[in-house]
């Protein structure tokens, strides 16, 4: 099996994005979990939740407008996109 290869520049930018935005929540499960939580953390994390809430549906609908576009190509980054943000969106739900 190959990997997916970008069709657009836009694509391979929102892929990233989104992996940026999983790898965000999985750090404040993580801090929360092991109880990690100074001053500083707290800051940045008021300032970027937020921002990464927001970008989970922006970026769904992006990606799932590049994947109609591809003709539902499931080997692009448009699925591996959509795929990892249900997977963030549902990391979100079962831990709150």
């Amino acid at each position: 099996m190959s990997l997916p290869q970008p069709t657009t520049k836009n694509e391979k930018i929102i892929f990233f994005l989104s992996i940026a935005v999983a790898a965000w929540f999985l750090f404040l499960i993580i801090a929360y979990e092991l109880q990690f939580g100074p001053v500083w953390l707290g800051v940045i994390t008021e300032m970027f939740t937020i921002p990464a809430i927001i970008l989970i549906p922006v970026l769904f609908f992006v990606a799932m407008k590049q994947l109609i576009k591809s003709r539902f190509k499931l080997v692009s980054f448009s699925f591996v996109t959509i795929v990892l943000l249900l997977l963030t969106s549902l990391l979100i739900i079962l831990t709150t």
